[in-house]
């Protein structure tokens, strides 16, 4: 399931051998039959305290004899919620040394018994995985590459940038060539204004730099809220 709990285990054939049912902290209940009904996840099914299978609850590996499972740092206790050693990194993240994924067991899981670490690591992923320079500017900038634009709408927006040079360099071309070509592309746009003079092109990027750069932390800081939640 999402907190990767296996539920069953099955043979070669695809048939249910051995059957799973933990609750949210990990308290696991083992069945080794369907009961007399014979059909499995009913109220009949057989109870073992022994199974075949040793990774039932969140990939952690459980020991039937202790009710214990070993999670490669630390022993997780599953009637107590909590783990048996102290958080390696100690108090970085609160008092509590013993707690199990802060208390949020529905939505959470630590496969090394390194809570803090893994949830930074976690953290870091879904940030980085909802980017939206990674989302948008990405696929936008590669779209606008390859895409032909007015000559006539590239000079005015480079007129707005404050950038007169590159306007008139992409208004010299129109008229040298007439009708033949009135569209560029993004990159052409750049290595003209380069050619027309490296200072005007750096004061427009500098115009626009500024404006994009607090809206790119205004959204990043919105994905960085949404991946801590």
């Amino acid at each position: 399931d999402l907190l990767y709990r296996a539920v069953a285990l099955t043979n070669s054939s695809g048939g249910i051998v051995e059957a799973y049912d933990t609750d949210a902290y990990g308290n696991t209940i083992i069945f080794t039959g369907p009961g007399t009904d014979g059909v499995w996840f009913t109220d009949d099914d057989l109870q073992s305290n022994y199974g075949a299978n040793e990774i039932i609850f969140c990939g952690y590996r459980y020991d039937a004899e202790t009710q214990l499972y070993y999670v490669r740092n630390r022993t997780y206790n599953p009637p107590l919620g909590r783990w048996i050693q102290r958080d390696p990194i100690g108090y970085m993240v609160g008092t509590n040394l013993f707690e199990y994924v802060y208390g949020m067991p529905t939505i959470q899981l630590d496969p090394d018994g390194l809570g803090f670490w893994n949830y930074i690591r976690c953290l870091s992923d879904c940030v980085s995985g909802n980017d939206p320079m990674n989302l948008l500017v990405g696929k936008l900038v590669l779209a606008l590459a390859a895409v032909p634009l007015p000559k006539a709408w590239l000079a005015a927006v480079a007129d707005r940038m404050g950038s007169q040079q590159l306007a008139q360099a992409i208004r010299k071309t129109v008229r040298l060539f007439g009708g033949q070509s009135d569209f560029m592309t993004m990159p052409s746009a750049l290595s003209a204004a380069l050619r027309a003079g490296p200072r005007s092109a750096l004061r427009a990027i500098g115009r626009i730099a500024v404006p994009i750069q607090i809206t790119y932390g205004l959204i990043l800081a919105d994905v960085e809220a949404y991946c801590a939640g």
